[in-house]
């Protein structure tokens, strides 16, 4: 029996060269995910850049790990530069993509992942998501997932034997890539003050490394579409590779998107979903979309490191302290929560990310901080679908996302406005105008035992301004503010 025709829909290359002047309905995002619905800015500094180099060196390394730790707190996303991959191998890998993608519609059906006589979808493969839904809203992109480690896993009737470079390059790629993950998550690590292989020793020889090969195709109304809908990634940490300086990804940070500058031969970087629980919500990944446009098209190249299916993933245990720090995400098998994920993913919602504070707890430190992607938010959609139950994840709760604030000083540097999160309520504003207390400050020498200046002073203004406080001599510790 033939698959449904609306679950294969037609390859966003194939519309794009038929020269429409609107894009078909199933592409078009609801009033509320348009591309315009939100406040859209260029970031406010430059995209934050991490020299691996330096954050290796003796010398330089606690500057640059100080620029990493600021990076992961404030977008969760940065550029790397000094890398160790080549130039050469970076134009290589992306010229080979771009051949590929050239080709001719029959030629790369033969990566289909679309299998089984037209019956089954699978991860892998070229197509476009899994539709699950006759409403479901599809990315005006084309895509090429692959599995590239473990090495004997690699479906390689997914993988395209032509170009004949693209099998060779991808791999060499791949394995420069690994020594920008071991950099990057070791600097992590002593940034929490963890073990430096803490993360490291999370993967196994089991542990999936995938890549996606986007294809974003020029569209008619880039204003209509998105090339890929809000998500954030699962896996540790992804890296990205992009062909051109078109500006077309765009980050969440306080209910405003940001446009993310790009250019080739700069790697990106942003934390996924494993490393939001490992580092109990310190960093949280990010929330990231794709707008489109209509002028050129556009590859990018990301590569995600993922976990053992069996592996459970967990907040680290050195960064729990009882009541006062306990764990905010529950464990969970890698395999499980990949379950939902994809299961969301094709619909453009999330998961609650397994927290483990409930939203009434007075434990829980941020009220009503959830997020569901469709809106850039990642909050506590519902993992009922195809068997996952949401006790799978969320236990039946909605849990709050805790955000690590940045630091002040790194705020006022060039800032006009404080960030939404650090404005009161209008009642709690205090007024522009003030008055001078109608003395000075009262002064007690204690040394002295003024004791009636002291009992003036407590009853009329409940407080004083002493130096070093001493009794009969001996100095007295000094209390902050």
């Amino acid at each position: 029996m033939a698959v449904d025709s609306w679950r294969i829909p037609t390859l966003v290359q194939e519309l794009a060269a038929a020269g429409a002047h609107e894009p078909p309905s199933r592409y078009v995002r609801r009033e509320g995910e348009l591309p315009a619905g939100a406040a859209v800015v260029d970031m406010p500094e430059p995209i934050p850049v991490i020299d691996l180099c330096r954050l290796q060196s003796a010398a330089a390394g606690a500057m640059e790990a100080v620029k990493l730790r600021s990076a992961l707190q404030s977008w969760g996303v940065f550029a790397v530069i000094n890398h160790g991959i080549e130039t050469s191998l970076m134009d290589d890998v992306m010229k080979a993509s771009g051949e590929f993608f050239s080709q001719t519609l029959e030629e790369k059906q033969k990566c289909s992942n679309i299998v089984g006589n037209k019956q089954h979808f699978q991860v892998e493969g070229y197509g476009n998501d899994q539709v699950k839904t006759h409403d479901q809203v599809l990315d005006w992109s084309d895509r090429l997932h692959l599995r590239v480690r473990p090495e004997d896993e690699r479906n390689l009737a997914t993988w395209p034997k032509h170009p004949e470079s693209f099998r060779n390059v991808l791999h060499d790629y791949a394995v420069k890539s690994e020594i920008i993950k071991e950099t990057i998550l070791q600097a992590m690590a002593k940034l929490m003050e963890l073990d430096e292989a803490y993360f490291l020793n999370q993967f196994s020889d089991r542990s999936p490394v995938t890549v996606r090969i986007n294809h974003y195709l020029p569209c008619p109304r880039p204003d209509l579409v998105l090339g890929f809908k809000p998500h954030s990634d699962d896996g540790v940490l992804a890296t990205l590779l992009v062909d051109n300086d078109l500006v077309a990804l765009q980050v969440l940070r306080d209910g405003i998107w940001y446009n993310v500058p790009t250019k080739p031969h700069t790697i990106l970087i942003n934390i996924g979903d494993f490393m939001e629980v490992m580092s109990n919500g310190i960093f949280e990944s990010p929330v990231h979309r794709v707008v489109a446009n209509t002028e050129k098209e556009r590859i990018s190249l990301a590569m995600f490191y993922g976990l053992d299916p069996e592996k459970e993933i967990e907040p680290a245990s050195d960064l729990l302290h009882g009541v006062k720090q306990p764990a905010q995400y529950k464990t969970v098998k890698t395999k499980d929560y990949m379950a939902g994920f994809y299961e969301h993913f094709a619909r453009g919602t999330r998961g609650s990310l397994m927290r483990a504070i409930p939203v009434h707890s007075p434990d829980a430190r941020c009220d009503n901080l959830r997020r569901r992607c469709c809106t850039g938010d990642r909050g506590a959609a519902s993992l009922s679908s195809s068997g996952h139950s949401e006790t799978t994840m969320a236990d039946c709760h909605q849990w709050n996302i805790v955000k690590i604030p940045p630091i002040v000083q790194e705020l006022t540097a060039g800032v006009h406005e404080p960030p939404s999160q650090y404005m009161v309520c209008e009642q709690d504003r205090p007024t522009v105008t003030g008055s001078d207390m109608p003395e000075p400050i009262p002064i007690v020498d204690l040394s002295t035992g003024e004791l009636a200046k002291l009992r003036s002073a407590l009853e009329d203004w409940g407080l004083s301004l002493p130096g070093y406080w001493t009794w009969n001599g001996a100095k007295l510790a000094r209390r902050g503010d």
